[in-house]
């Protein structure tokens, strides 16, 4: 998860399109909390990215099933990755909205 994490911090979103691609098709055994809270938001903010370059739909889902996988621990296992959910959160306010300005999503 290292080089999916890597990749997204540098904008190289095609490869990591790739790697994420390959890491959902073969999955995970057991991950560890961290693991499982950090996978959603990177592969969340590769598909915020990947939509508003190409604006397929199919980036929007992958971004919406992240976001409540992310809201579905927060409930679940406490609040210590509510951080991340609220970064996906703002991420798709940010695309309804159509700007990537702080301040229009300040609201959300």
């Amino acid at each position: 998860w290292t080089r999916l994490h890597a990749m997204v911090f540098f904008g190289k979103y095609e490869c990591a399109e790739r790697v994420y691609t390959l890491w959902k098709k073969y999955g995970m055994d057991q991950p560890s909390y961290d693991l499982a809270t950090a996978t959603p938001v990177l592969s969340g903010m590769l598909a915020s990215n990947r939509y508003r370059q190409t604006k397929k739909t199919r980036y929007l889902r992958i971004l919406s099933q992240n976001k409540r996988k992310l809201k579905h621990i927060c409930k679940t296992k406490g609040n210590s990755a509510y951080h991340r959910y609220l970064i996906l959160r703002a991420e798709t306010k940010s695309i309804k909205v159509g700007t990537a300005d702080r301040h229009a999503v300040a609201s959300c």
